[in-house]
């Protein structure tokens, strides 16, 4: 049984889990939901908390380094940005960035290219060029287990009405706001929904049931615009 992986690879997985590799979503939704995944993986680990739409430093966290591939350039880069703002605002309040344009900054691709780092550097994916005349580098599962294992998982505990985690708690809300429900969970009956919204309802910290109302909001923008 393949281990469970940080929530933003279990989503990448999740979102190319088909035969050949292809991804489920538009790339504006998979962009949504790896950053989106990214600050949820932050806020399971206490690097940063969610209030009111803003997302705030753990100031504990400031005398730790985060040796990962893709929430260390993220956190570096939040840290970057809160440092700025309190130097204009000369003042010891803690610094609230906005999280609706994190969110849109990840998205425009450098969380895609940041969750798939650490894929590659795990062996969990490889290249695959394709097309004939113009051609393409796309990346792709290595192992077909390991990609439907996220989604697997998921529908498992759902039908078994086992609790779920709090991890795969986060990973099914997102799936659920980015539209990839639609491809990976479409055998759940309606008992299973209502269960997993109760426990969204009752167990999801507070933080991400925040963050994913802003991912909510953010992919039905992404959609108007197309």
């Amino acid at each position: 049984m393949p281990r469970t992986a940080p929530l933003a690879n279990d989503l990448w997985m999740a979102a190319h889990d088909t035969n050949r590799g292809d991804c489920y979503l538009q790339p504006r939704q998979l962009g949504i939901g790896l950053g989106s995944a990214l600050l949820a993986e932050l806020a399971l680990g206490n690097w940063i908390w969610i209030q009111d739409e803003l997302l705030y430093l753990n100031p504990d966290g400031d005398n730790y380094t985060l040796d990962d591939p893709a929430i260390g350039p993220l956190l570096k880069e939040l840290r970057a940005e809160t440092q700025k703002d309190s130097a204009r605002r000369l003042t010891n309040e803690p610094v609230g960035l906005q999280l609706k344009i994190w969110i849109q900054q990840l998205q425009a691709g450098i969380a895609q290219e940041w969750v798939q780092d650490r894929l590659l550097g795990e062996r969990t994916i490889q290249e695959e060029v394709r097309g004939l005349i113009r051609k393409r580098s796309v990346w792709v599962p290595i192992d077909n287990n390991v990609a439907g294992w996220p989604a697997n998982r998921l529908k498992d505990s759902l039908h078994k009405g086992k609790p779920l985690n709090e991890q795969d708690l986060a990973l099914a809300a997102l799936v659920m706001a980015i539209g990839l429900s639609k491809a990976i969970l479409t055998d759940l009956e309606p008992q299973h929904q209502r269960y997993l919204a109760q426990q969204l309802d009752a167990t999801m910290r507070p933080a991400l049931h925040k963050l994913v109302v802003v991912v909510e909001r953010e992919v039905g923008r992404q959609t108007m615009l197309r």
